[in-house]
């Protein structure tokens, strides 16, 4: 693990629910740590555990690479000269879209092994994302995509959303799948979520408003909607209670991305884009990348968050680290961590 320095900051409402009236918060956020180096571009960052993956164009295409946070050393995944790009993690596994021939398909690197397989034979398969044994996918082509899910363990593909609709950017939670679908398909989006066991799907947000980008993590779902001044907001949906708490700030907030009792999103309400993190039981929003240029295309996993920033002058991958304590007011000492 990179060595930081810590920055305390100590927030001053009490949370709700979770821990006690005489309880305060206090987040220890680390210095922002550039992971990778050199005059070339990194882009679109995933992160579980100390694996952070990415696309890489050093070479002159799209390659992707992760960097192991543990001995802080960086691996390249896929050498073909196609692009291979939109990639995520889970664990040791690697999923990502290979655009060589016959088209757009799913391949896998399993860290653990060292190999590269083909999950699937295109030609229209892409954008995709894992959680466990459980990969989901587009497929088809523009204004008619699909999605798909793939079970490692029985080597099994399973309709999510075949319909006339226009099915895209899926993720995944356990069993469940969550993705946007637009009908008609050149229209606005609502936030749909599938259970790959019983086969249900709730429908969420409102598609009047644009519903896209949306991510999940246990029981919430986060994803960002156009509002009718025109800005983008994030919207957080509880799906064991059936609440759904919206983030109304100035500009444009996007790309949000959920784990555990913390989001995480793009803003650029400074005039620049911004990352921010957002505390859902005391309420508390906390800027944890903000530089000369611009920090996007943001992704956290548990206390870690990666983002793309251009503050060296090119676009590289960075780290931001931080924990949530319990704090006794009356005495200053912290006495517990709070799940992040």
């Amino acid at each position: 693990m990179p060595s930081t320095t810590r920055v305390l900051l100590t927030l001053c409402l009490g949370l709700i629910g979770a821990m006690t009236a005489s309880a305060q918060p206090v987040v220890t956020i680390s210095s922002p740590t550039q992971l990778t180096k050199g005059n070339f571009t990194q882009l679109d960052p995933a992160i579980s555990g100390d694996i952070v993956v990415y696309t890489d164009l050093r070479d002159g295409n799209e390659d992707v690479y992760y960097y192991d946070l543990s001995s802080g050393t960086e691996t390249r995944v896929t050498f073909g000269s196609a692009n291979q790009r939109l990639n995520d993690v889970s664990r040791s596994r690697i999923v990502s879209t290979d655009l060589s021939f016959p088209g757009p398909h799913i391949i896998l690197y399993d860290i653990a092994t060292g190999n590269t397989v083909s999950l699937t034979a295109g030609p229209s398969d892409m954008n995709p994302r894992i959680d466990g044994d459980i990969v989901v996918f587009e497929r088809g082509t523009t204004g008619a995509v699909d999605i798909i899910a793939y079970d490692l363990g029985f080597r099994i593909e399973t309709p999510v959303a075949t319909t006339a609709a226009n099915e895209l950017n899926p993720v995944v939670s356990g069993r469940r799948v969550v993705y946007q679908r637009h009908s008609p398909r050149e229209g606005s989006g609502e936030i749909v979520v599938f259970d790959l066991v019983t086969k249900v799907e709730a429908v969420l947000g409102d598609s009047a408003l644009d519903d896209r980008r949306p991510d999940i993590d246990g029981n919430l779902v986060v994803w960002d909607f156009k509002t009718a001044a025109g800005d983008l907001d994030i919207a957080i949906h509880d799906l064991a209670t059936g609440i759904t708490t919206v983030l109304t700030l100035a500009g444009n907030q996007r790309a949000a991305h959920v784990s555990g009792r913390v989001v995480v999103f793009d803003d650029d309400g400074s005039g620049t884009s911004d990352v921010w993190m957002y505390h859902i039981d005391s309420g508390q929003r906390i800027l944890i990348g903000s530089g000369p240029g611009a920090e996007f295309l943001n992704d956290f996993s548990g206390g870690q968050v990666v983002y793309t920033s251009n503050a060296a002058g090119n676009f590289d991958i960075w780290l931001v680290e931080f924990e949530i304590l319990s704090i006794d007011p009356a005495t200053g000492l912290e006495f517990g961590s709070v799940d992040v």
